[in-house]
């Protein structure tokens, strides 16, 4: 694959700060990688924010337009003409600035989706009240069956 010059990377960073923005007035973590950020919204709400942030095809030098599509680094979005981010565009932008490495990617990839038998193992209020009702049933129950078994 070709290497990313300056001029596709001026592109790619207008499409990301875009889309980074967008992301940041929503919901979507706290990591600072967009692509984590990203695994933290819906579908569509990102198909939303991906389709706000999209740049259409006159804005584009032809040539440019061409690497980057063919690179796999922009696509076309849900509105003909327009082009919008891909996680390898989103990926080339963050290695370009030093925001991420794979090791920052696995690390965050493994702190949100497998670091789960650590942290705070209290019960929620929710579940202190699904317990609480789930003894007071049992204990009603047994009382009535004690009860109907003494008055036979």
């Amino acid at each position: 694959m070709t290497a990313v010059e300056e001029r596709h990377l001026r592109v790619l960073r207008s499409l990301y700060d875009a889309y980074g923005a967008a992301l940041r007035s929503g919901k979507g973590g706290t990591q600072s990688s967009l692509l984590l950020r990203s695994l933290g919204v819906t579908d569509n709400k990102r198909r939303e924010l991906l389709s706000e942030s999209s740049i259409g095809a006159s804005d584009l030098d032809l040539a440019v337009l061409s690497f980057l599509k063919d690179g796999g680094y922009i696509r076309e979005s849900d509105h003909p003409g327009n082009y919008t981010l891909t996680a390898r565009g989103i990926w080339e932008v963050e290695c370009a600035n030093d925001d991420s490495t794979i090791d920052n990617l696995i690390s965050g990839l493994d702190q949100k989706y497998f670091d789960i038998f650590e942290g705070d193992s209290t019960l929620s209020d929710r579940e202190c009240v699904i317990l609480l009702t789930m003894a007071a049933t049992e204990r009603f129950r047994s009382s009535v069956l004690w009860i109907c078994s003494t008055a036979m």
